[in-house]
């Protein structure tokens, strides 16, 4: 917004027009002049998911006692290199759940229903193609015995 404002070029990489081709020119990546959709890619274009992948890694390595990164070994039964943290988080405490699905679920069909990037027919969410496959099934998904229980 301060590069339009200011009637500034954006970084380079860090937005798109409506075709999807990268843009510098605030006017396009904002679409003032078109379906006001902004365009701006995830994290400024920058490296995506790196910092995620740091947070998680310290998470789930130094906070609980897990090993981390290259003191890891190729030994997959080496119990103390599978660290794991479990966060829950109940939305009712931010709010009503109601508005925080419903707000999600309105998030989430905006993105489905963007134009897909050249060479792909759809865009998905992290989980689609999972999902996608567990159709093809019926729906149905085999859990072990006694799995539901520990789990509630």
């Amino acid at each position: 917004m301060i590069a339009l404002k200011g009637n500034e070029n954006l970084p380079a990489g860090s937005g798109v027009d409506a075709e999807g081709n990268d843009s510098i020119d605030p006017r396009k990546v904002y679409d003032v002049d078109g379906d006001d959709m902004v365009r701006l890619k995830p994290m400024g274009g920058g490296h995506k998911g790196s910092a995620v992948m740091l947070l998680a890694e310290v998470l789930t390595g130094a906070l609980v006692g897990g090993v981390m990164a290259r003191s890891a070994t190729d030994d997959p039964f080496t119990p103390e290199e599978f660290g794991g943290l479990f966060i829950c988080i109940n939305p009712a405490a931010f709010g009503t759940e109601l508005t925080f699905k419903r707000d999600v679920q309105v998030m989430a069909d905006a993105i489905r229903s963007s134009r897909p990037a050249p060479g792909f027919e759809t865009v998905l969410l992290p989980g689609d193609q999972a999902y996608l496959r567990e159709a093809g099934h019926g729906g149905k998904l085999e859990v072990p015995s006694g799995l539901l229980e520990l789990l509630s």
